[in-house]
């Protein structure tokens, strides 16, 4: 189907407005944006009811010595999308980005110095991986945001919820220790159901 896509551009003018429909932004959905598009604009149509039963939600179970290395398969499975990955400390963000980054993932650790323009940086698509520390915000835009990685669970049951309503039409993966068990089991009674598996 491309190729015949991409024969539609020696119809449309540079000033025609095309729009382009997909469930998924792919590699070869932004060649043909590239091909058919001047200056595109992406926006992101998510569910309209933010109620939870609609959200998608994943429990990954793995030791907690296997946590890394879970997080950089599924981080390389999606290097294609826009991710969110929250997790405890800005240390520990900066120490994943730079692994991921040894990878060739476009991963970036939100630092206070730089909150801003790290930001810009991934609304603009210049970053495809976000790792924030602490809670996700309103600062941050998620338009087009596909997964939300929570790699360390939060404290508060209450703060899983809230991330899951300001982003809804994501997927949110939580990778999960044998210690984190207690925690799962709080997030899912606050959800009202237990994560898929």
């Amino acid at each position: 189907a491309k190729p015949q896509l991409l024969a539609l551009s020696t119809y449309l003018s540079k000033t025609c407005q095309t729009i382009i429909c997909t469930s998924k932004i792919t590699k070869s959905v932004k060649a043909i944006s590239k091909s058919l598009q001047h200056k595109p604009k992406w926006f992101t149509l998510g569910p309209n009811n933010k109620e939870t039963e609609n959200i998608a939600h994943q429990a990954w179970p793995v030791p907690k010595t296997m946590k890394d290395q879970l997080l950089l398969k599924l981080s390389s499975k999606l290097h294609s999308t826009k991710v969110i990955i929250l997790v405890n400390g800005e240390k520990y963000a900066t120490k994943l980005a730079r692994r991921m980054r040894t990878r060739k993932l476009s991963a970036t650790a939100v630092r206070a110095v730089d909150e801003s323009e790290t930001y810009s940086r991934f609304e603009s698509n210049d970053i495809q991986i976000l790792i924030l520390p602490g809670k996700l915000n309103q600062a941050i835009s998620l338009a087009g945001v596909t997964h939300i990685i929570h790699y360390h669970l939060p404290d508060n049951p209450k703060d899983y919820l809230a991330t899951s309503k300001m982003a809804p039409g994501a997927i949110h993966m939580s990778i999960i220790s044998p210690n984190d068990e207690e925690r799962l089991i709080e997030i899912e009674d606050v959800l009202k159901r237990p994560l898929s598996r």
